[in-house]
């Protein structure tokens, strides 16, 4: 598909985008009331201002030196289907009725931040990023496609992708409170710790 059509067909609905923008607001305020000891009002500042319109519709098609892809936009590990015979063969992805025309990491970027642990994704981002360059080269020889990708172009892009998963991460905690389990002998729940660990490596740095 070209990028031409792409971005043509698949435009990032600006209803979609004011609607993000006020669930992270009103998620972001209910999340400064718990008074937790790493939310602040200083980090709740930085994140409303993250959680403009504007800003998330920036940081969600912005592509610089890339392209544009199909974001599916609601990644995670319950929409990707495997084989019962071999865990390691994809079968589908599924449930692409929010996709948009946007940055290539921000699929990459939502499911380390959200579906990952802290710990795994900061040790091994950089791997994930060489595959993901890896798996694109691949293609990209198949497909007779020109464009190549640089480490540091990629990187630069998966992290303002990830500061749009920071923000989705805030609206899973506060909308779906059984995912955020907290394990015996932890003060917080296991999202609550991964969006903490986002805050500390992207806002606090």
């Amino acid at each position: 598909m070209k990028s031409e059509r792409l971005e043509n067909d698949f435009l990032l609905s600006s209803n979609s985008v004011f609607t993000i923008s006020r669930y992270a607001q009103l998620s972001i305020e209910i999340l400064l009331a718990r008074n937790l000891e790493f939310f602040t009002e200083e980090v709740a500042e930085k994140l409303r201002d993250l959680a403009h319109p504007e800003m998330l519709e920036q940081i969600l098609v912005r592509c610089d030196d890339l392209f544009p892809v199909l974001v599916h936009s609601a990644i995670w590990p319950g929409n990707v289907l495997w084989s019962s015979e071999d865990n390691s063969q994809l079968l589908s992805i599924i449930d692409w009725q929010g996709c948009f025309s946007g940055s290539p990491t921000a699929d990459l970027a939502a499911l380390l931040a959200i579906s990952v642990g802290a710990e795994e994704r900061q040790k091994n981002e950089d791997e994930y990023l060489k595959y993901y360059i890896q798996k694109f080269d691949e293609f990209r020889e198949k497909e007779k496609i020109d464009t190549v990708l640089d480490f540091g172009t990629v990187k630069e892009s998966y992290g303002r992708s990830l500061l749009y998963s920071m923000i989705e991460l805030i609206v899973v905690i506060i909308s779906n409170p059984l995912d955020d389990v907290i394990e015996e002998g932890e003060i917080y729940g296991v999202m609550t710790k991964r969006l903490k660990a986002l805050i500390e490596d992207l806002l606090l740095d």
